[in-house]
């Protein structure tokens, strides 16, 4: 897969450094993809200790692709984690918070 994808509302690309850069709306139709090219990211760059997901060109984040995001930074071993970095209209560090997910492996920095 090596990141890439594309539908018609989701365009899914590997970032310069490791991670994903994501553009559209992630419905929980997406959760496997988005599974599957975290865990291959992650493979792929086993020597850093960072994941970054850019989520500044997504407009919409469901609930199902959120839940994804918690799962992977669950299984990431110290001193591992993922950065997202999202736009504050999406919430997503409010939404983390209101459901109880307090992962120190899932940093969000709001842009």
């Amino acid at each position: 897969m090596n990141g890439v994808f594309a539908d018609d509302l989701l365009v899914m690309l590997p970032s310069p450094r490791p991670g994903l850069i994501l553009h559209g709306e992630v419905l929980a139709a997406h959760k496997g993809v988005l599974a599957k090219a975290l865990f291959e990211c992650c493979q792929d760059h086993d020597d850093h200790d960072e994941v970054t997901l850019d989520l500044t060109g997504v407009s919409y984040l469901s609930n199902g692709a959120l839940q994804i995001l918690v799962a992977f930074a669950q299984r990431l071993a110290p001193p591992r984690n993922l950065l997202v970095r999202s736009p504050r209209a999406l919430d997503v560090q409010e939404r983390l918070i209101r459901r109880g997910w307090n992962i120190t492996a899932l940093r969000v920095l709001p842009v």
